[in-house]
């Protein structure tokens, strides 16, 4: 009956209004109580009914009591609850009062979203069963056995034996026997819900004045030893202390003695802290704490509280479960300031804590606490050292850590005084240069280098120029034991350039002559890591972008000049691709700001040259090739037709080179073709346009019949977008007119190919021969490259069988 009695509230949930249940109510309940608190409820529990009854298998009693919470009107209410209250006295078994308490919360949560039931006239009912149940569940005294008026005198006992010695200590208060504390859940959780749905505002008069009385009715829920009453007491306890009722600050004090003492009864340890019900009380104890500690206007707080808070902080901040409050507790009491010899401890276990924690969001917490502690509480040391502990954990042997350590610098540095930087700004930061000399990962580098940005720019100028000074100096030291102090100078002046951005134009005049001394010297290669003379290179790139239009002044400097033009090893270095990109990165910077003065015409062809050679070696990268091709790009705007011709040919001489020597490659024609489209958009004079269509079209036509043995689709598609835009810049005839000319003429190469080949085998049938067999040579040499790849095994099964061939060849 009660599933066909959901089955239609819910179908019905858009019709009913407030008020509409009250004609059925009492069927409705009746049905309830059947199928939840007689016979029949044990019925649905047996196995075989449940699996062959398909209304038995799910229970919708507590859907149906929701449905009702939302649709019943204000009268009706305490209707509900009296039949609750008549049938949960008449109970006697433990499942079956849990069973009710479980269906006045689904009544609850029904009960807050009900339209026609005011929040106001909700707390009336609720003042009501609180006032109620809390009264019945007070102990009560002993009957007196004393009557007023004259005792009467003791009968002695005729008995021989003494009569059994009673027990010693305080006598325990008997307590009434009854359920009330279900309903004081029900109360209290309505309350929870009207406090956090935002039903009330702290700003009204009205709302706090109704709310007020409750605050004495909740710190009595809490001396109860139901840990249900106290969770959901706590929760309405937190949401009143948003509000700011007047009882709460006269109360205060009782308030947190209750708290002390919850504290200490479930703040405990081992399997029984891992309860459900018991970490939900500490969380909530944490949050009631937090809350109480913001609110006070007035210390509450003895040594001996804040002793216990602390000591519960160092053990949650351990525990996964409770990490969450335990930091918003400390972050309470580091914001309030308050003292105490134990803070100072609590702060150095944070502190080791923010490093070697394998979890990232409680690293974070604690540098978020280390940030208000240091420099802001009564019980700070002096930064300096706190400082100096995080230097040192940039050496940590895992990468979170020093991530952590770089992170929690950045944001002292950021947060504290210039005053107390200033007087240690050097010495930071020759701590801070070598590791970051010395670390080896990309992320970590970019962190402490954003570190050592953030102190330059919090302190003073002077100190600032004193770094330069030094780095100045440093840049002066040869050798290569003096590598580091090179690479450290490069870095920091980096990072000054960042923050002084135009005014940093003197200043690299200054260090321009030792920067050059450095690239020209003939120890170069020897003195120098490929990291610390791509470092450079980089570095460079970097201060000429923070300068901006500054760096225009910089190129016309004769200095400047002769470092550019050393720069032809770095960008044919055979030996490293981090070297040629750190150098097209410079070269390309320099572009940025072009000066016709500066890139003359034979500076541009050796440009040309150099990245024609990049894009060349069979050791191409993508990185490598897309920073050619842009420096090309940008000089081909400034060519004559001689040179633009020249490196038209050398582009399409490239991808012919790609064709013969690697033919599993496509890297190198796929950016030559980018680099045709490019040119071919933004040139508008006939000559190069021609010129380039001249030198391409043949190639792009070869990759459209899908000639190549690799990557064949790829190459398809882009010389296809490739054709398109030459077929917009010549228009449709022309481009069909030269493309046709270009298809016949690789047929007529092809047949000519094939024609050869037969002549040859007329003509000189060994050299024919011998060329067949090298192909199928090849051929066959490829299809066992392609088998090794399945069948890995087969490469170990012929090394041993060569290893043994050689042995035997040895004996012999």
């Amino acid at each position: 009956m009660i599933y066909t009695v959901h089955t239609l509230l819910a179908a019905m949930r858009d019709v009913l209004k407030p008020g509409d249940m009250d004609s059925c109510l009492e069927d409705v309940l009746d049905i309830i109580v059947q199928e939840q608190f007689t016979a029949v409820s044990e019925e649905k529990e047996v196995g075989e009914i449940k699996a062959e009854v398909s209304e038995a298998k799910k229970n919708p009693t507590p859907g149906t009591l929701l449905l009702l919470g939302r649709y019943v009107s204000s009268s009706a209410v305490g209707v509900l609850l009296n039949r609750f209250i008549n049938v949960v006295d008449s109970l006697t078994s433990a499942k079956m009062i849990s069973r009710a308490r479980n269906l006045l919360s689904m009544f609850a949560n029904g009960l807050k979203d009900n339209q026609g039931f005011a929040p106001t006239s909700q707390l009336i009912l609720i003042h009501q069963m609180l006032v109620t149940n809390i009264e019945k569940m007070k102990p009560v005294a002993s009957s007196q056995k004393e009557e007023d008026g004259v005792p009467e005198e003791e009968h002695k006992s005729c008995l021989l034996l003494p009569p059994e010695p009673k027990r010693i200590g305080v006598l325990v208060k008997p307590v009434l026997k009854c359920r009330s504390h279900i309903f004081l859940e029900f109360a209290l959780q309505l309350l929870g819900a009207l406090i956090t749905g935002k039903h009330f505002d702290r700003n009204q008069a009205d709302h706090v004045q109704r709310l007020d009385p409750f605050v004495s009715l909740i710190t009595q829920c809490l001396e109860f030893k139901y840990e249900k009453v106290i969770s959901n007491a706590l929760r309405c306890l937190n949401g009143m202390l948003h509000m700011s009722l007047p009882s709460v600050q006269s109360s205060l004090k009782q308030i947190s003695e209750r708290l002390f003492l919850l504290l200490s009864e479930y703040s405990v340890l081992g399997s029984a802290a891992n309860k459900e019900s018991v970490l939900a009380l500490n969380q909530l104890l944490c949050k009631s704490f937090t809350q109480l500690i913001v609110m006070a206007d007035n210390p509450f707080l003895t040594d001996k509280h804040v002793s216990l808070l602390l000591s519960y902080v160092e053990i949650d901040v351990l525990d996964a479960n409770r990490q969450a409050t335990a930091f918003a507790l400390i972050k309470a009491l580091v914001r309030k300031k308050v003292e105490h010899s134990q803070i100072a401890e609590v702060m150095k276990k944070l502190r080791e804590l923010s490093i070697t924690s394998s979890y990232p969001h409680i690293r974070t917490q604690c540098r978020e606490v280390l940030c208000e502690f240091i420099g802001n509480h009564p019980c700070s040391d002096d930064p300096q050292k706190h400082i100096e502990w995080f230097i040192a954990q940039l050496g940590y042997e895992l990468e979170d850590g020093r991530l952590s350590a770089a992170d929690m610098l950045n944001s002292l540095f950021s947060r504290l005084q210039p005053t107390v930087l200033n007087s240690s700004c050097f010495f930071n930061v020759s701590k801070m240069g070598p590791m970051l000399f010395n670390e080896e990962s990309v992320k970590c580098r970019k962190f402490i280098a954003a570190a050592l940005n953030k102190l330059l720019s919090s302190v003073s100028d002077s100190s600032r120029a004193d770094v330069f000074s030094a780095c100045s100096d440093w840049l002066e030291l040869q050798g290569e034991e003096q590598e580091g102090a090179r690479s450290i100078a490069v870095d920091l002046l980096v990072q000054i350039s960042k923050i002084e951005r135009h005014a940093f134009a003197p200043r690299f005049k200054e260090i321009l002559p030792s920067l050059k001394s450095i690239l020209m010297s003939e120890s170069l290669w020897s003195d120098n890591s490929e990291r610390t003379i791509s470092g450079i290179c980089y570095g460079i790139a970097s201060m000429l972008q923070s300068m901006g239009e500054s760096a225009m002044d910089m190129l016309a400097t004769e200095d400047f000049c002769l470092l550019f033009d050393s720069l032809e090893p770095l960008m044919k270095c055979s030996g490293s691709a981090t070297i040629r990109l750190s150098a097209a990165c410079l070269v390309g910077q320099c572009l940025c700001s072009y000066d016709p003065a500066f890139f003359t015409a034979e500076r541009s062809s050796q440009l040309i040259a150099w990245c024609c050679w990049q894009l060349r070696d069979k050791l191409l990268s993508e990185d490598v090739a897309l920073q050619a091709s842009k420096i090309l790009m940008v000089i081909s705007r400034h060519l004559n037709e001689d040179q633009f011709k020249s490196l038209v040919e050398k582009l399409a001489s490239i991808c012919r080179f790609e064709i013969s020597h690697q033919p599993n490659a496509s890297l190198k024609r796929s950016t030559c073709f980018k680099m045709a489209a490019a040119l071919m958009i933004h040139e508008e004079d006939s000559f190069k346009v021609d010129t380039t269509v001249e030198h391409f079209l043949p190639l792009l036509v070869r990759e459209m019949n899908r000639k190549s043995s690799k990557d064949t689709e790829e190459l398809y598609t882009i010389s296809m977008e490739v054709g398109e835009v030459f077929k917009n810049k010549l228009g449709e005839q022309k481009y069909a007119a030269q493309l046709a000319e270009c298809q016949k003429a690789a047929i007529l190469k092809a047949e000519q190919r094939k024609r050869k080949a037969k002549e040859l085998a007329l003509t000189n049938p060994e050299e024919a021969v011998q060329l067949k067999r090298k192909k199928n040579a090849k051929k066959a040499e490829a299809r066992k490259r392609k088998i090794d790849v399945l069948k890995p095994y087969r490469v170990l099964n012929r090394l041993h069988a060569e290893k043994k061939r050689a042995q035997l060849n040895d004996d012999d």
